[in-house]
């Protein structure tokens, strides 16, 4: 089904168009020879003849007397193929759906995806799903035609129906599916959807493992609402076959997230000698300036913090910066000041800012109006920046809604920059580069995290010479946990970087069969401590004399690195030490992971002949 679903978009109709030139050709050629040899000779008609040849296209002909030219059975043979896979072709045009409900409803095996909103989030991820062999079910109440089309072409099944009803969450087969995502306008409507699967899957505890709701809520603050009381344990709409995702749908988080992937902070090499200091200048302190300022928190920590004590410098520019700053702590995040140096700039112009000749400065303008980038206002304040920082050493990262707009001016890479043209200049928060399979799904995202808990596992194996405690494993890991480990990975590019080893995510050989010396050991274990303190006291942890407290989030680790006890520097030392086997954990993940991109064509042709064969046998029976 998912093959003959390419008849839908013109390029696909080569194939029918080359059926009937070939039946045309050979239909004409053969016919001409005929007339030719028959008895008694006729004068050559050659209207007739392409007549004849003609009709071959609707599975029509004379009949002939013996012998029959081969050319002209070839045109027949052609007319026929041509005949039945146009009338296929236009068969699954008008009835794609109720084929694609057939296939939904026998359920052939294979976990399916429920899609609830065919927004421009929805729609961009039904179609990199079904680009990655999924088979997919959207829910959609009222989308935009446009949008149906498109999903419908695309082979996705379409329920129309309302998806916090729970006959149409029955209808979609919600309790066998794979993962759900929530994905429509309104965040109280998303809401609303996670309650009633949770509801819904009350009555079903027999899956192996726990659906995972991925929901989308455009309103930072509601969603750190949400997240720190508890809503959904507290209504008991959250069980051991069902758990809500906030982070994989949070556009701000994924943004930060990627734009220091994307662009490094310390785009000159910073050892643990250098002079330089980072600092980092949002403008624009909303839901994405907020988000920008924690994720440069959580990775900011740099080898020259060892020794010389160069925090990271945080400056805000926002007209209301002194009241959003306020807020911004007030909420949970009061522990900032221990992390960087934060300071303030009410007002929205740069006109008195220098930058110093000891800092390697980063501006990310990211205004925004209604939860989404302002493009034209970031635009035009970048292009003003860049004339005022005409070759002084500096960066500027402007965010953008799209690829398509403004941003396709500038790159969108670190390694597509011009290293020896200040200032550097760089987009972030595409649309287009945010919601994709590998975000949402984390399959390449996870290779590096995964890789760091599995060598955690390793450890394990080789202390104890046993087994893990049971959970421990990747797939059994909550969202917390899993979070904590992607911190890490974010960080480890840092820690190469400082002992002049390039991260290249594409090529894993660039780095292999390095080691790490006595001296970079104990300066990358630094770094490790102060990410991992960050970390905590973002999350709420605070620090403890006695008696620590996993459950009140107590800690007697959350101390300067000559504090700690010998065996909490050791568990950060080991950690550096396995950077080597991380890395070589990790180049087995790509290249498994490239592995299974390789065969994807060949598992989709699997599952369609299987397909094929089910729904024949499936109309032979009924």
């Amino acid at each position: 089904m998912d093959k003959f679903n390419d008849f839908l978009s013109l390029k696909k109709y080569r194939l029918l168009a080359l059926l009937a030139l070939g039946t045309l050709l050979f239909g004409t050629w053969g016919f001409n020879i005929y007339e030719i040899q028959s008895e008694p000779r006729h004068s050559l008609d050659n209207m007739s003849v392409f007549y004849h040849a003609c009709q071959l296209l609707i599975g029509h002909g004379v009949y002939l007397n013996p012998p029959i030219p081969w050319q002209l059975h070839v045109g027949r043979i052609l007319g026929i193929f041509f005949l039945f896979t146009t009338g296929f072709a236009i068969f699954l045009i008008f009835f794609r759906n109720e084929m694609l409900l057939i296939r939904h409803k026998m359920h052939f095996g294979r976990k399916h995806i429920v899609i609830c909103g065919l927004g421009d989030l929805g729609l961009r991820l039904a179609l990199s799903a079904k680009k990655h062999g999924r088979f997919v079910v959207a829910i959609e109440k009222k989308g935009e035609i446009n949008s149906l089309e498109q999903a419908k072409n695309n082979g996705i099944l379409i329920i129309e129906g309302d998806a916090t009803d729970p006959e149409t969450l029955k209808k979609s087969k919600i309790s066998g599916c794979d993962f759900v995502v929530a994905s429509c306008k309104e965040d109280k409507v998303n809401i609303s959807i996670a309650a009633s699967i949770g509801n819904l899957l009350k009555n079903h505890p027999n899956r192996k493992k726990p659906l995972i709701c991925r929901l989308m809520i455009q309103d930072d603050r509601l969603s750190d609402l949400i997240q720190n009381e508890k809503l959904f344990f507290k209504y008991n709409l959250i069980s051991p076959n069902y758990h809500v995702n906030l982070k994989d749908l949070h556009v701000h988080y994924l943004a930060a997230r990627q734009c220091f992937k994307n662009f490094h902070l310390e785009f000159q090499p910073i050892h643990h000698d250098s002079p330089l200091t980072i600092h980092l200048v949002v403008a624009g302190f909303d839901m994405m300036g907020e988000n920008i300022a924690l994720q440069a928190m959580r990775i900011g920590h740099f080898a020259n913090n060892i020794q010389g004590g160069h925090k990271i410098k945080i400056t805000i520019l926002d007209k209301e910066a002194d009241s959003k700053v306020r807020d911004f702590k007030k909420r949970c995040f009061d522990k900032a000041d221990k992390i960087c140096h934060l300071s303030v700039i009410n007002g929205e112009a740069l006109n008195d800012f220098t930058i110093l000749e000891n800092e390697l400065t980063t501006f990310v303008i990211c205004f925004e109006k209604d939860n989404l980038s302002d493009d034209r206002r970031n635009f035009e304040f970048s292009i003003d920046l860049a004339k005022k920082l005409e070759n002084h050493r500096s960066q500027i990262l402007i965010y953008q809604k799209t690829i398509s707009g403004y941003a396709s001016l500038y790159p969108t890479e670190h390694k597509q920059l011009k290293k020896n043209k200040y200032p550097l200049l760089g987009a972030f928060g595409m649309i287009e580069n945010i919601y994709t399979w590998d975000i949402l799904h984390h399959e390449s995202e996870d290779l590096m995290a995964r890789s760091i808990h599995e060598n955690y596992l390793d450890t394990i194996r080789a202390s104890d010479k046993s087994k893990p405690p049971v959970g421990t494993e990747w797939k059994d890991l909550n969202d917390g946990m899993k979070e904590s480990n992607r911190q890490s990975a974010d960080h480890l590019p840092f820690k190469l970087r400082a002992i002049n080893i390039n991260f290249n995510p594409y090529k894993p050989e660039t780095y292999k069969n390095f080691k790490i010396n006595k001296r970079d050991i104990e300066i990358l274990a630094q770094m490790e401590h102060n990410r991992w303190c960050a970390e905590r006291w973002l999350a709420g942890w605070e620090y403890v004399k006695v008696g620590p407290d996993k459950k009140r989030k107590l800690s007697i680790a959350l101390t300067d690195w000559g504090k700690l006890s010998d065996d909490d520097k050791d568990k950060d030392i080991n950690q550096v030490k396995a950077i080597p086997d991380i890395l070589i954990k990790y180049k087995k993940q790509v290249q498994l992971l490239h592995s299974r991109r390789i065969f994807v064509p060949f598992i989709q042709l699997k599952y369609f002949i299987i397909d094929q064969y089910k729904r024949l046998r499936f109309l032979q029976f009924n």
